[in-house]
């Protein structure tokens, strides 16, 4: 691992700190976690001071732990709510990727149009069933048997 864990957490720590309030601001930590200023300076400073301090500091950011030690911080996962989560697993569940596609477009039209306030002029119709197969066509051969 190239970065240390005590660097990691002391970054990332920083970072969801300036996240909830504007600076690292050891007051407002200390007081939103319960946890002593002594340990505070610790995680900043790169000290790892166990998993029950961390759980703490983690829960007054309103993060989860994995955040405070993530090498790439906390854009390595977003946050999705229950109902985006929920809408990505059914999404994902789709076989067809043109199906994806028709309703990814779908989608990302109607959230662009809510967010530019504009009213969505038509719907794209999605078709959700699998399009059959053709008949197949006889071949030249049997008719030229039934001619006969």
């Amino acid at each position: 691992m190239a970065d240390k864990l005590k660097d990691i957490l002391a970054r990332n720590a920083a970072e969801l700190a300036k996240k909830r309030y504007g600076k690292w601001n050891q007051t407002k930590l200390r007081a939103d976690s319960k946890v002593g200023m002594s340990a505070l300076t610790a995680i900043k400073d790169g000290e790892y001071k166990g998993l029950e301090v961390l759980e703490k500091v983690a829960a007054a950011l309103k993060a989860d732990v994995w955040q405070l030690l993530h090498p790439q911080g906390t854009r390595a996962a977003p946050a999705l709510s229950p109902m985006a989560a929920d809408l990505a697993e059914l999404f994902d569940r789709l076989e067809s990727q043109a199906l994806r596609q028709k309703f990814f477009a779908q989608i990302e039209g109607a959230l662009i149009a809510q967010q530019t306030g504009e009213s969505v002029e038509h719907e794209v119709p999605i078709e959700t069933s699998t399009p059959r197969a053709a008949e197949p066509t006889p071949s030249p051969r049997r008719n030229r048997q039934k001619q006969i």
